[in-house]
């Protein structure tokens, strides 16, 4: 029974990939090609279509990277080497790797310094893996996101909160906060499994494959870290714990 569940995690696998692909291959090419034979004429739509082309370059540059990431990891070809950063340093990443994305859908991008003397805090990460952990974190509260659902506008945001971890003095913990509509116990107890999507393929409306959050727990545990995850009323927040240095 496991081997046929884990056999069609692989063709929805397959399937989500590859409309993942070929829908925003279809769009770039058709704009591109009314751009190049200059049938747009206004310069504000040239605008939003190379925008829009820029967008979804940018989705399928993230896609490509989580998968080419992910097989490196299991296959154990990449070698993840944190080192210990400054604080500040993670903070500025934060702010540059998920601007335009949060931008984008109109989000706000809200950074919490809950500890003190930043400046002698040196936090045990890799920079680009956790670039990578911050980027698709950030993504999936985005996408997932119900718009139909949720009214308020207020709750379009996502908050990065650094404090210090409330069981290990040598950690800090990153808690990232949403406030969408949140998920079930069930999909709490799978979230990070590999090609995991909550609902039906056949019925489903939001983007995505199932390996964003499965790459974000691997990146994280290969910084010698943990995650785990928290409902929320609303929504939901990730909690990572890296090790840190108090100088």
């Amino acid at each position: 029974m496991k081997q046929l569940a884990l056999g069609e995690q692989r063709l929805n696998f397959v399937s989500s990939v590859s409309h993942e692909l070929k829908t925003p291959l279809t769009s770039i090419q058709m704009y591109s090609q009314m751009l190049k034979e200059g049938t747009v004429i206004s310069e504000d739509h040239r605008q939003k279509y190379f925008e829009f082309i820029y967008g979804e370059s940018e989705r399928l540059t993230r896609l490509i990277n989580n998968i080419l990431q992910l097989s490196a990891l299991n296959h154990q070809q990449q070698n993840v080497k944190p080192i210990y950063t400054q604080l500040s340093a993670l903070k500025d990443i934060i702010c540059t790797k998920t601007n335009s994305l949060i931008h984008k859908h109109s989000f706000q991008q809200n950074i919490l310094m809950k500890v003190t003397n930043i400046e002698n805090i040196r936090v045990l990460v890799e920079e680009d893996a956790f670039s990578q952990v911050i980027i698709n974190i950030t993504d999936n509260a985005v996408k997932f996101f119900d718009h139909e659902m949720i009214k308020d506008p207020d709750r379009q945001k996502i908050d990065f909160i650094f404090s210090s971890h409330p069981k290990h003095e040598q950690m800090l913990q990153l808690e990232i906060r949403d406030y969408g509509t949140g998920i079930t116990k069930e999909q709490e107890s799978k979230i990070f499994e590999l090609f995991y999507r909550g609902g039906n393929e056949l019925t489903r409306t939001s983007q995505g494959t199932g390996i964003g959050l499965a790459l974000v727990n691997e990146l994280v545990l290969a910084q010698q870290g943990e995650i785990r995850v928290e409902r929320r009323s609303p929504g939901l927040s990730m909690l990572l714990s890296f090790h840190a240095k108090y100088e």
